[in-house]
């Protein structure tokens, strides 16, 4: 199990900074998930991490060794990538011990480990299959396989579930956690799904313009973000623009575009007057037939409700802004065109400048 330091990275590709200054540090058996949205540089940093490109300046630490000019067969990395890069011509057998043969390992050890690796990822029964007659999920498993097998420091996961279908996706990433605990191996996922990167990781590192914007827990990412494009790009978001009016304390009054006035918790950076960004989970919010004693709420019109399994999004039209309100399915939901009060319990509101 190896740790992994990144210090000050940057990567640049002609004009373009890819990457600009990533410090990040990775514990021994720690798995931890990078995400961002298309173009943030989490791909950039993960090919990095791999040897495949050199940064333009930093250091790149591996068990506290710089990694600067090693090549990455010279690294002892496990890489399950996007596509799988399996060998549709070999069969399962081959395709796990196609890295223990590039390193002349002994036949009879390879037999050994390379069913070792299959029994892991539970395709023990398959190794004489080919590629061609494998699902997706059963392909991703032998990748997955065929990096563990080598008996790497660090793996790293380029968002290897991207091509499966939403159900088996979902079972596919519980699975590779539980893989990840049971080998105790480093691991780095780059992924663009929010799920994926909940469900798995023991920490996030969100990346925005080739930076990291916050890195933590999912609860303190979820619970605490840092700023705007964090608290919106991890699970579902209001964001609703405003103006600080008058601080009373640990309070502002916040006027709303509509002229709505809401009381919220001040955040420190949050200024006595000037421009805001208040920032409402779906699931803090309720529906009333009228205001709530003790909590803020706006007046609006229901104007679609979504049946989504297990709950209801029904959104609200609040002046120029649709509010998403998030209930359980048991729950008696106005229809649309009802007039409906967003109702919330004050601080449960994220408030901060707007950027």
């Amino acid at each position: 199990m190896a740790t992994v330091e990144l210090i000050d990275v940057r990567k640049s590709f002609g004009t373009v900074e890819a990457v600009a200054g990533v410090s990040l540090r990775i514990a021994q058996g720690e798995f931890v998930a990078i995400l961002g949205p298309s173009g943030c540089g989490k791909t950039t940093t993960l090919n990095l991490l791999a040897g495949f490109i050199e940064p333009t300046s930093g250091e790149i630490l591996i068990d506290s060794k710089p990694m600067a000019g090693t090549p990455p067969h010279r690294r002892n990395i496990g890489v399950v990538f996007q596509s799988y890069a399996l060998f549709p011509h070999l069969s399962v057998f081959d395709n796990v011990a196609f890295g223990l043969r590039m390193r002349k390992v002994a036949s009879a050890e390879i037999a050994t480990r390379v069913r070792q690796a299959l029994d892991i990822v539970q395709l023990g029964t398959l190794e004489e299959r080919s590629i061609r007659q494998l699902s997706g999920g059963q392909q991703q498993r032998v990748a997955l396989a065929r990096a563990l097998v080598i008996e790497p420091a660090l793996l790293l996961l380029d968002e290897p579930l991207s091509n499966l279908d939403a159900n088996l996706r979902e079972q596919m990433r519980f699975e590779i956690r539980e893989i990840q605990r049971r080998v105790g191996i480093t691991t780095v996922f780059v992924t663009h799904d929010q799920s994926e990167a909940m469900a798995a990781a023991d920490r996030l590192v969100i990346m925005n313009k080739g930076i990291i914007a916050q890195a933590g827990t999912v609860r303190e990412i979820y619970t605490a973000p840092r700023d705007p494009f964090v608290a919106s790009f991890i699970g579902q978001a209001n964001v609703i623009p405003g103006k600080a009016v008058e601080v009373n304390g640990s309070q502002v009054r916040i006027e709303l575009p509509g002229g709505d006035i809401v009381v919220a918790s001040r955040l420190p950076g949050v200024p006595n007057d000037g421009s805001v960004v208040m920032i409402l989970r779906p699931e803090d919010l309720t529906l009333s037939n009228e205001p709530v004693p003790g909590h803020n709420a706006l007046a609006g019109t229901v104007k679609r409700v979504s049946f989504l399994g297990s709950t209801v999004n029904i959104g609200v039209q609040v002046a120029d802004q649709m509010i998403s309100v998030v209930a359980h399915r048991d729950q008696a939901v106005p229809e649309e065109g009802r007039p409906v009060y967003v109702v919330w319990k004050k601080a449960a509101e994220k408030l901060f400048p707007k950027p």
